[in-house]
This record gives C-alpha cells, sequence and structure tokens, in this order.
C-alpha cells in the first residue's frame, strides 16, 4: 500500500512538474503563431494592394490605348518608337564600326542629321 501511495503521489507530481515546464512552451509557441498569422495577414493586405494597384495601371493603359487608337496616333507612336530605335542603332553601328575617330565623327553628324530630318518629317505629318 505504502509504496502504490508513493507511486501515485510521485506520479501526481511529476505531472504537476510536466505540467509548470510545458505551460511557458505553450504559450511561446501561441505568442509565436499569433505573430505568424499577424505578420502572414499584412503580407496578404500588402499583396492585395499591389495587385490592385497594378490592374488599376493595366486597366488604366488599356483605355489609353484604346483613346489613342482612336485617334489614330497609337499608329503613329509605333513609327515613331520604331524610326528612334532604328535610328539610334544606326548611330551607334557608326560609332562602333569606325576605325578613325575623325570618320567617326563625321558619320555621327550625318546620323544625327539623319534623325533631325526625320523627326521634322514626322512633325510634318502630324500637322
Amino acid at each position: 500500500m505504502v509504496l502504490i501511495d508513493f507511486s501515485t503521489a510521485a506520479q501526481e507530481e511529476i505531472n504537476k512538474r510536466r505540467q509548470s515546464l510545458i505551460k511557458p512552451i505553450n504559450e511561446q509557441e501561441a505568442y509565436v503563431l499569433a505573430e505568424l498569422r499577424e505578420g502572414y495577414a499584412d503580407l496578404h493586405r500588402g499583396t492585395a494592394a499591389l495587385k490592385a494597384y497594378l490592374d488599376a495601371t493595366v486597366d488604366l493603359v488599356a483605355d489609353r490605348d484604346a483613346v489613342l487608337n482612336q485617334l489614330g496616333v497609337l499608329d503613329d507612336q509605333q513609327k515613331i518608337i520604331k524610326s528612334a530605335t532604328k535610328l539610334s542603332d544606326d548611330a551607334v553601328d557608326a560609332l562602333e564600326t569606325v576605325d578613325d575617330v575623325e570618320n567617326g565623327i563625321d558619320d555621327f553628324l550625318e546620323t544625327m542629321e539623319d534623325i533631325k530630318k526625320v523627326i521634322n518629317k514626322l512633325k510634318k505629318e502630324e500637322d
């Protein structure tokens, strides 16, 4: 009987000690999980705000392109961009392929004059 009483008392003390040691761990776990949930919620709100902004931007660009297309300037804008890109590439090519600095400057100036002519031509087409 003494052994059973001792065993029961010892088991109760072990359980109390175990609970006292586990309680701070459980509290810390609950705190960490709450912080993670809060961080995830913040991340989710930020992602939603960014998605809404990007959606609005896409809609704005689509509306702008539709208006420009109705005005007939979208094609002109694309032509200007293509012409400017080609002229820029030509200017770079002229500078890269030059053996002599003086010839390179002359080629570059000629390319710049061509660019001015194209810009003036595009301005006249707009009017």
